[in-house]
């Protein structure tokens, strides 16, 4: 690496930067569907229905990303690169 300094600082932006994203989006999409109950017995079964739909559904967009996306950058690297030892043709699965 040339510049191996700025390597681990745009390495650890990058840890704390995801760190805080997916924490943060659970705890907004659970104060969507905010009950007034105390307990799960007290309160609104349709809005327990919701929100474990709602989490369902970002769960699975979550892992549906993680598998498919491997999967555009080999192909962007088949397509733009020049060769299967040439590396260049990954920078386009990253743009």
């Amino acid at each position: 690496l040339a510049y191996r300094p700025a390597f681990l600082v745009a390495l650890l932006l990058l840890i704390i930067g995801n760190g805080a994203f997916k924490p943060n989006l659970t705890v907004m999409l659970g104060r969507l569907y905010v009950d007034t109950g105390a307990t799960r017995e007290e309160s609104d079964p349709d809005a327990w229905a919701k929100r474990n739909a709602a989490f369902q559904l970002f769960y699975v967009g979550i892992n549906l990303g993680a598998f498919v996306s491997p999967l555009v950058c080999g192909e962007l690297k088949a397509v733009f690169g020049s060769g299967p030892s040439d590396p260049a043709g990954y920078h386009a699965g990253f743009v």
